[in-house]
């Protein structure tokens, strides 16, 4: 059972981190960015204030705040691309028989996590020790 559990842990992570990879990639010629980002880019655009500003000043401020934003991004890509060699590594190490039941409780784990912002609790059902449940299951 302890290699159920780790697995599954192992299987919500990769699908996090390639969740979380897919918003975030600039090397597939990405050129939307997520909410939180661009609100921090806008906070950053209008932190410094001149006296007097040009308009050559302020397009300047803004492509500042822009290059952070991508730079951000492609730290996040690395990040994650790196994040999920380790994942898959540990992953090979386990033995299992049962992988798709482990993909499956993976799976409603992140979405339950997504569409409340917390695992809903739960009986353990699966023998693992894990106490939650999609929101479809009866």
């Amino acid at each position: 059972m302890a290699a159920f559990a780790e697995a599954t842990r192992i299987l919500f992570r990769i699908i996090q981190t390639t969740h979380h990879l897919q918003n975030t990639a600039v090397s597939g010629g990405r050129t939307t960015s997520p909410a939180s980002l661009q609100k921090k880019m806008q906070e950053l655009a209008s932190l410094v204030r001149p006296a007097s500003p040009t308009d050559n000043t302020m397009v300047k401020l803004a492509g500042n705040a822009l290059n952070w934003l991508h730079t951000c991004m492609q730290i996040l890509e690395e990040h994650y691309l790196e994040n999920l060699g380790h994942l898959t590594k540990k992953l090979e190490n386990i033995h299992l028989s049962n992988w798709p039941e482990a993909f499956q409780v993976a799976t409603r784990k992140h979405h339950t996590t997504r569409e409340t912002g917390q695992a809903v609790g739960s009986q353990d059902t699966t023998g693992t020790g894990n106490r939650y449940h999609c929101r479809n299951d009866p």
